[in-house]
């Protein structure tokens, strides 16, 4: 039969609305175009066939299309899960070997003088709120003076 005498067959078979002869009436169409017809070439910015599977960097191709996959955690030398920071075993990796001294900056050793300035005083304020004297540092000092449990209401 050919490819001509399969499309008359269908559009008859169509008008009868015979779901069983429509599906063989398709089939036989596409069988005869599969045989004579080669696949013609993809050009550029065509989509990829239908049947054809692509994959994406990482994806495994045989995990079924479910694109779930598990997660692998590595341990390094060091790490332990479940451990707190604090309770991990340390290791120090660092080795002075020396190769970075400088002779030409050495700090010169001197003595260190003594103390030229005088201890602060404390000064007496009044609170502004509640009235009481209260003795704090000169940083502190207000026009407007409030207590710390005035600061606090």
């Amino acid at each position: 039969m050919s490819r001509e005498d399969v499309r008359n067959l269908l559009k008859e078979i169509i008008k009868t609305k015979d779901p069983d002869l429509i599906k063989l009436a398709t089939e036989m169409l596409r069988s005869s175009q599969d045989e004579k017809s080669p696949d013609p070439k993809p050009q550029y910015g065509d989509s990829p066939p239908a049947d054809s599977t692509t994959y994406s960097k990482g994806v495994d191709k045989d995990a079924d299309n479910n694109f779930i996959f598990p997660i692998k955690q590595t341990k390094t030398n060091g790490e332990v899960g479940g451990v707190p920071v604090d309770k991990m075993p340390k290791t120090n990796k660092f080795v002075d070997t020396g190769e970075h001294r400088d002779e030409d900056n050495v700090t010169p050793s001197v003595t260190p003088t003594e103390r030229q300035r005088p201890a602060f005083k404390k000064i007496n304020q009044t609170c502004s709120r509640c009235g009481k004297s209260v003795e704090t540092h000169p940083q502190f000092k207000r026009d407007f003076y409030v207590c710390d449990k005035c600061q606090k209401r």
